[in-house]
């Protein structure tokens, strides 16, 4: 859905459009875990949604073996980003290829 949205966007404005990620899900605690479950079982699931998210964007995603393919295709997919106040962060950022933005305001 994300890559989907985002591909959009992307078609309706090239070249403008980027995509932010970040571990911490931001706000509170409860409102958080209320939201989109328990906050420890989604840092673990992180690399595995960055990598589907970094192969919908390029169009090298497969589900069970089949291509599976984020439309439309905008002609340049929105840029990377990841969101983040520590190494862990910025190991995730280069391991996918995405820039990074320290959060020195939080």
């Amino acid at each position: 859905k994300v890559a989907e949205s985002f591909h959009m966007l992307a078609s309706l404005y090239p070249g403008r459009v980027d995509l932010g990620m970040g571990r911490a899900p931001g706000g509170q605690a409860h409102a958080s875990m209320a939201l989109s479950g328990n906050f420890i079982e989604n840092i673990a699931q992180i690399p595995d949604k960055l990598r589907a998210i970094t192969e919908l964007l390029e169009q090298n995603y497969e589900y069970d073996g089949y291509p599976v393919t984020a439309r439309p295709i905008p002609p340049e997919p929105p840029e990377l980003w990841m969101l983040g106040t520590n190494s862990k962060s910025a190991a995730y950022a280069a391991e996918f290829g995405m820039g990074y933005v320290f959060g020195q305001f939080m």
